[in-house]
């Protein structure tokens, strides 16, 4: 939902599922490990739009570019963990005792309309540790990094209603 605030300047709120994790392989002692971590977020975003008119049409099939950035709140719907030799791996859910249950990160994209459609490409980096305090003795500060790519189709509501 996109909301103008002044100009070419909008309030862009959002959600979405959005999954992150890692996979690591490595040898010890000549034999193959590896590990997974798959987190699904519920991911809420409040961003600050800056749109740029490309060409000069305006109205149905007009073209915009336009600037995001803000905050991404991350609330865990889903942890599994995974670990052992390949082959032989053991997989379990994680919970508030491994991973927190939200994540906080910084969004920053770029994107463009053409007409109704239109594409994103985002970066976000997470300015949060979602490791929980007791999973480990060295208090390792992990934190999420993710890039996405986001395609739609935008349906103009109320009066004036559109995305800028």
């Amino acid at each position: 939902m996109t909301k103008p605030l002044s100009g070419s300047v909008a309030l862009q709120i959002g959600g979405a599922y959005v999954q992150k994790g890692y996979k690591l392989s490595t040898s010890v002692f000549g034999e193959s490990v590896s590990g997974t971590l798959k987190l699904d977020y519920l991911e809420l975003t409040a961003l600050a739009k800056s749109a740029f008119a490309l060409g000069a049409s305006t109205g149905e099939g007009s073209s915009a570019f336009h600037l995001l950035a803000g905050p991404a709140l991350g609330i865990r719907m889903r942890c599994s963990a995974s670990i052992g030799v390949v082959g032989d791996t053991e997989t379990e859910d994680c919970d508030s005792d491994d991973v927190t249950a939200m994540d906080l990160g910084v969004l920053v994209g770029v994107g463009v309309r053409r007409g109704s459609f239109r594409v994103d490409a985002s970066y976000t980096l997470g300015i949060m540790n979602i490791a929980a305090e007791d999973s480990t003795e060295d208090a390792d500060n992990i934190k999420n990094r993710s890039m996405s790519i986001q395609v739609g189709y935008v349906i103009p509501m109320g009066p004036g209603g559109g995305d800028g």
